[in-house]
């Protein structure tokens, strides 16, 4: 039996992206995808929670507002799902300049994703597994929700997998929440001493 993928798009507000992330999951080549947008005035955790108890696919992608899918993304994660979640590779859109982010360490373990942050989290498609093992996201942590989810798979035992291929249009933008001019670097800041200290 084929495979259903739960595409979650959290977001607080269209910021003019919308249509065009909705669109490219529409479009692509894997048939089995049901989408799920979740609009809330919780923090981006807590939005991906509302929607992931409304998932009832066999895989979950997250997909940020502001970022889109190649045609054939969820077509070629499903192919080569070589763990429990994989990651792969990215087009870095800024304006009218792609660039490519390839992971330094394409099979990273728990030592090293604490670390560095070598996952590019939209890139990544979990096995709901993931989440019936370890939970949901830490509502608690504004902007590295996902950092922290890893590492607490990692750190479970799971496997993170990785396809080498390209699997998100990652778009940069000022308004950005987590790096763009709009972002709350204090809060971000705090986020991410929060995880450090959770795992050291």
């Amino acid at each position: 039996m084929a495979k259903l993928v739960s595409v979650i798009i959290p977001y607080l507000e269209d910021r003019g992206w919308l249509a065009q992330a909705i669109k490219s999951v529409h479009k692509q080549t894997y048939p089995h995808i049901e989408l799920i947008l979740v609009q809330g005035e919780k923090n981006r955790a807590g939005n991906i929670n509302d929607g992931l108890r409304k998932a009832k696919g066999d895989f979950i992608k997250l997909l940020d507002e502001d970022d889109w899918l190649p045609k054939r993304a969820i077509e070629l994660s499903v192919k080569n799902f070589n763990g429990d979640f994989i990651h792969g590779n990215a087009y870095t859109v800024k304006g009218k300049k792609n660039t490519h982010y390839i992971p330094a360490i394409k099979y990273p373990v728990f030592k090293d994703v604490l670390k560095k942050n070598f996952v590019h989290g939209p890139t990544i498609l979990y096995s709901i597994y993931v989440y019936d093992k370890i939970g949901v996201y830490d509502e608690d942590i504004g902007t590295c929700e996902d950092w922290d989810l890893n590492l607490r798979a990692l750190n479970a035992g799971l496997k993170l997998g990785y396809v080498n291929e390209f699997l998100v249009y990652y778009r940069r933008h000022d308004a950005q929440v987590s790096i763009g001019k709009g972002a709350d670097m204090d809060r971000r800041a705090i986020d991410k001493q929060k995880v450090r200290q959770k795992w050291r």
